[in-house]
């Protein structure tokens, strides 16, 4: 029996994600008798995969339903702290500037 599931698992691996974000999964198959480096490779394809295409970041941002109202209040208090971090940033320079004698 034990050599009908070897001849049934692939003898390749991919990393495929969905193209449905609600649904944003990673997989990732590894064939039986592959050396311990290209599992380090696949795991290393995988997690580049995550990284690079915002997987998790997309998973959580639709795990729950968010009105339309709350997305624009909380775009809004984003546009909002970031111009006082850059306002921040700007008078810590000049007050840089002005203690060295620019």
């Amino acid at each position: 029996m034990s050599a009908l599931v070897e001849e049934a698992r692939p003898e390749y691996y991919t990393v495929t994600p969905t193209r449905r974000p609600s649904n944003a999964l990673v997989r990732l198959e590894v064939g039986q008798g592959h050396s311990p480096a290209a599992l380090a490779e696949a795991l290393k394809m995988l997690k580049r995969r995550i990284d690079l295409g915002d997987v998790l970041r997309t998973v959580r941002a639709r795990q729950f339903y968010v009105k339309p109202s709350e997305r624009a209040r909380a775009k809004s208090t984003r546009a909002r702290r970031r111009q006082r971090k850059a306002a921040q940033r700007l008078a810590r320079f000049e007050r840089w500037q002005e203690a060295q004698g620019f």
